[in-house]
């Protein structure tokens, strides 16, 4: 069985849409974590910035733009789509060690789980499978 064209663009849409929910579900699930977390993750928006936080920053914001520009790629098939997809999940994996912990639903989590099996289920599409020929420059989108 091979996946066809519209049949990968669904599933980096449902990677995208999947990504998304995480966040806003980490987000508006705050409230509903016990009163010692939300302490903790008040304590945590309340303190100042430090020069890591700074960096840590200044480092996601490049790599919120390579990540859309990664999901147009994987949508047009461009050749550069597949090398930058490996980049960016590898800079994400290294800057989330430097973030320090996360606290977030199990909700949240769960998502970001599925998230992180459909990115791995892409990078198997694009590298492995006959698919991979769509991101070749002489290949016909």
């Amino acid at each position: 069985m091979s996946i066809t064209k519209e049949q990968f663009r669904w599933l980096v849409t449902a990677w995208v849409v999947i990504e998304i929910l995480g966040v806003v579900v980490s987000l508006a699930g705050q409230s509903s974590l016990p009163a010692p977390l939300r302490d903790y993750l008040a304590s945590q928006s309340e303190a100042d910035l430090t020069a890591s936080d700074i960096a840590l920053v200044a480092m996601y914001i490049p790599l919120l733009i390579a990540s859309v520009v990664c999901i147009i790629g994987l949508y047009c098939f461009w050749g550069f789509a597949r090398p930058l997809t490996v980049i960016v999940w590898i800079v994400g994996l290294i800057l989330q060690v430097f973030a320090g912990p996360t606290v977030e639903s199990g909700l949240a989590t769960s998502l970001n789980e599925l998230a992180a099996v459909l990115t791995g289920i892409i990078l198997a599409v694009i590298y492995i499978t006959p698919a991979k020929v769509w991101f070749d420059k002489t290949h016909d989108t």
